[in-house]
């Protein structure tokens, strides 16, 4: 429309006229910021092409601490409402299906109210431009199984879990387990290993 509107007026005035080359360079700039304005529009409509572009920090999960399948959508890596306390703690990228794409390992801790505080892991990968969960890394709460760190060394995924032979409060252990990816499954690799906890939380 603006293209048509701006070839009449300057087909309307005589050939070699001052307005008609002036009509000219004014079409060839507004032609040039339509091009630039298309450009944008269609950048922000496009979605993520890589599984990094995904903000993960304001995105939709599903956690096994809710009791229904109800998603729970997270703002700057936090939810909290009706007795809900779900925040994203980690996000790391690694290639695990060996396919040359990456993809990434979310780890939240969620507390529904009650004393626990269950940490878990996601594992997202992109299909077909959407970020597709792949497969959960079990946690637990606390000293009891939770989720200390997650890290892809060499194609396979590391986990950090607390252990403890007495209550929740307080982890005696660290244990790290390593995984392979095998389609929605993570299947150990290797043995675990074990080093002393001196830390706080």
């Amino acid at each position: 429309m603006v293209r048509a509107a701006v070839e009449n007026a300057r087909t309307s005035l005589p050939p070699g006229n001052e307005f008609s080359r002036a009509y000219d360079r004014v079409g060839r700039a507004v032609m040039r910021l339509i091009a630039i304005i298309a450009l944008l529009v269609s950048s922000c409509a496009t979605g993520p092409t890589t599984i990094r572009q995904v903000d993960f920090r304001n995105f939709e999960y599903t956690s096994s601490c809710t009791v229904t399948d109800e998603a729970i959508e997270v703002s700057n890596g936090v939810y909290r409402r009706h007795h809900l306390d779900f925040a994203v703690r980690q996000v790391v990228y690694g290639d695990l299906s060996g396919d040359g794409q990456e993809e990434a390992v979310v780890v939240a801790r969620c507390n529904s109210g009650g004393t626990a505080w269950v940490t878990e892991g996601f594992i997202y990968g992109m299909k077909r431009g959407v970020p597709t969960l792949l497969a959960r890394i079990e946690g637990g709460d606390r000293a009891d199984g939770g989720i200390v760190a997650v890290r892809i060394v060499k194609g396979r995924l590391q986990v950090d879990r607390y252990g403890t032979t007495g209550g929740y409060c307080c982890p005696e252990w660290i244990e790290t387990t390593t995984y392979r990816l095998e389609g929605p499954r993570l299947v150990e690799d290797g043995k675990r290993s074990r080093r002393p906890h001196t830390g706080g939380w």
